[in-house]
């Protein structure tokens, strides 16, 4: 999909230039899938959807404002959605979202110039990202949704084997409670492991194993 190379003008003054949407869909896969120049790009909203080698890139003016060249990248809204093997080689401002109840959605085996991994409240819950290259690292918890709807991420999001060009820190308390998960993010911080409180396991990315927990929790179940 390539949309003409216009300047982008930023926050809601999008005309529509979106590649795919899935509405209601069961088992359904977008694959191997090239987007140009696109003010957004998926709007997932289903159950056991694959998104799998997709690419994103764009050669437009970014906005003033929050220097992006579209709005959303990604959206899954639904349940046990898979989205793996993307490249987003631009910046949106929410590049990957999670919202509207959405639960079970893995992301994983990825990357981003600078990701933004947008939970957009509207109590999202137990969605998995996993070994992903945030690029630069230096909006990853940077996230929408209006201030009335809760917390960014609700109960047991997890973040296993997060790497940056940078540290990377632990999400800000109004992100999301402590029943969040995050083991092998790459950090100088120092880790927290409370059963009952913060889970912040620090381990160097390189040395986690698995690298891929949705991968490895697979590969046990079906008993490789």
């Amino acid at each position: 999909f390539e949309f003409p190379k216009t300047p982008y003008e930023g926050h809601f003054t999008e005309l529509g230039r979106n590649a795919i949407r899935f509405r209601k869909v069961v088992d359904c896969w977008v694959r191997d899938v090239r987007i140009i120049n696109a003010d957004s790009g998926l709007f997932i909203r289903g159950t056991f959807n694959t998104i799998k080698g997709l690419v994103i890139e764009s050669d437009r003016e970014p906005d003033e404002d929050r220097n992006s060249t579209g709005h959303h990248g990604v959206t899954l809204t639904g349940a046990d959605n898979l989205l793996t093997d993307f490249d987003i080689r631009t910046r949106f401002i929410h590049d990957i979202t999670v919202s509207h109840h959405t639960s079970g959605n893995v992301i994983s085996d990825g990357r981003g110039d600078d990701l933004a991994l947008d939970h957009h409240r509207y109590a999202n819950f137990e969605n998995l990202f996993t070994n992903i290259d945030a690029g630069k690292g230096t909006r990853l918890w940077r996230c929408g949704g209006g201030s009335g709807l809760g917390k960014h991420c609700g109960a047991r999001g997890t973040f296993w084997n997060i790497r940056a060009d940078r540290p990377l820190h632990y999400p800000p308390d109004s992100f999301g409670p402590v029943s969040m998960n995050l083991v092998g993010l790459e950090t100088h911080a120092q880790g927290t492991t409370d059963p009952d409180g913060k889970w912040f396991e620090v381990i160097p990315p390189e040395k986690l194993a698995p690298q891929n927990l949705y991968r490895a929790q697979l590969q046990r179940r079906l008993g490789e």
